[in-house]
């Protein structure tokens, strides 16, 4: 539906409005660590506009300086703002359907709601720092399941971790001296190997980490008890280092809102080097490098206590309570932007690997490039290109294995899995934008022998 109601709004305004060129902000202006550049824009704060103009590092932009379909409110907004309160509100659909390769042909819609407060605490209560809480609601089917198909990673990124209401963030934030510092209920995703939000398949958006160790590294919309902090090594180095609980609870479909802190079963530890504008200010971008550990207690996905595949015995599965892995994140602007956004070329990568027993996946690879502008009458306009590769656990291949010599299954042993997306993001207008795509699936689920899967789709968003 928000889909269909976009392509009527775009006909009706054929020009693309100027972008805000600046991105999300997760709080109000402040003074940033020095070489800190402003944050991109994740799932759970993503702009409604792909324009990529950069924000010279070292900058934080009020989030009432992103594009809204209301505007201020009808003024509302600028008076909450001077009292230190931001309020903020987005919807984002994702349709797809299958075109080729699928054992079944359906179309489906899945759906996000996600709405927030902020609040500079220095000027509402006379107390240091801001506090930020954020809901989310997700609903609909996932294409994937309704034409038989089971993707390592969803077709539609929005889908996930239940149809519910969730507390997304319920944190406090400040700067001590050189330290940056968030605590509260947080996700992992949003501070560490967080990656574009603007694609529609899973291997593009968002933590790939996230996305494999989904079992002790909670993205977004979930959120855990744990906190990070910010420290500024040189003017352009950043050292970001997090402690999270790890909490099954916290994940469960039918809970949303689970605020206990006795239930872990271990804690998750990650660390991220940050080197910003690698290549010069003209050319804003930032490498991140990444490692984590930790020591919950999860089944191992096939092995028995026996260190063999457990349909070989009769022995539970082992228990692993050593997982740890290396992540990495770049973006870079290769050619800037002209002054009213077009021309601007851009890359990114965002890659993981784990050595967990507990994950389906062992490792995934994101990358892509981005060019606005290439139509002369509608500027910020984005045309993008994004390739997925993601490997399945050994453990896995080893069962699928042990499953054919047994005659229990004809189907090859699964492996590894391979996308492309291409999508063109139409600026409708401010605060809204439409992205049609189009995304082809070698070896879906892993199957080497599987027929190539292709769905088209569009993913709308609409910050209100």
């Amino acid at each position: 539906m928000l889909t269909v109601i976009a392509a009527a709004i775009a006909t009706a305004f054929p020009s693309a409005f100027p972008a805000d060129p600046q991105p999300v902000a997760t709080v109000p202006a402040r003074p940033e660590l020095a070489g800190d550049p402003a944050p991109l824009p994740s799932r759970s704060q993503e702009v409604a506009h792909p324009s990529r103009k950069p924000s010279p590092p070292g900058t934080n932009v009020p989030i009432t300086a992103n594009p809204r379909l209301f505007g201020d409110w009808g003024g509302v907004l600028p008076k909450l703002s001077a009292r230190g309160i931001v309020p903020t509100l987005s919807v984002v659909g994702e349709f797809g359907a299958d075109a080729a390769g699928a054992p079944r042909h359906d179309a489906t819609l899945v759906w996000q709601i996600n709405a927030g407060i902020t609040a500079d605490l220095r000027k509402t209560m006379g107390l240091p720092g801001m506090f930020q809480a954020t809901i989310t609601k997700r609903d609909g089917p996932l294409l994937d399941r309704q034409i038989g198909v089971n993707l390592l990673q969803f077709s539609q990124g929005t889908f996930g971790r239940g149809r519910i209401w969730r507390l997304t963030a319920a944190f406090w934030q400040d700067r001590i001296g050189p330290i940056d510092l968030k605590l509260g209920r947080v996700a992992p995703g949003d501070d560490f190997n967080a990656g574009r939000g603007d694609f529609m398949s899973l291997y593009l958006v968002g933590s790939a980490t996230g996305h494999i160790a989904h079992n002790l590294w909670y993205n977004f919309p979930v959120s855990q008890w744990g906190g990070r902090a910010l420290i500024n090594v040189a003017p352009d180095k950043i050292l970001a280092v997090g402690l999270y609980q790890v909490d099954p609870r916290n994940i469960d479909p039918e809970v949303g809102f689970s605020l206990r802190t006795n239930g872990g079963i271990g804690i998750l530890l990650p660390v991220e080097a940050r080197f910003v504008n690698p290549l010069g200010k003209a050319r804003p971008g930032i490498v991140k490098a990444g490692f984590f550990y930790s020591n919950a207690k999860l089944p191992d996905i096939a092995f028995d206590t026996d260190g063999r595949p457990q349909v070989l015995g009769k022995l539970p599965r082992a228990i692993d309570n050593r997982h740890w892995g290396v992540f990495g994140n770049v973006q870079q602007t290769l050619i800037p932007p002209r002054p009213d956004g077009s021309g601007a070329v851009s890359t990114f990568v965002n890659a993981t690997w784990t050595t967990s027993g507990a994950s389906t996946m062992y490792g995934k690879l994101g990358a892509g490039i981005t060019a606005t502008g290439l139509i002369p009458s509608r500027p910020v306009d984005e045309l993008a290109v994004g390739i997925g590769l993601g490997r399945i656990n050994d453990h896995l291949t080893r069962l699928d294995e042990a499953l054919c010599d047994m005659g229990r299954t004809t189907l090859a042993p699964r492996r590894s899995e391979q996308m492309v997306e291409v999508y063109y993001g139409f600026n409708v207008r401010k605060g809204l934008v439409v992205r049609p795509n189009m995304q082809l699936w070698r070896h879906p689920g892993g199957h080497p022998d599987a027929r190539p899967l292709v769905i088209v789709g569009a993913k709308t968003v609409a910050n209100f």
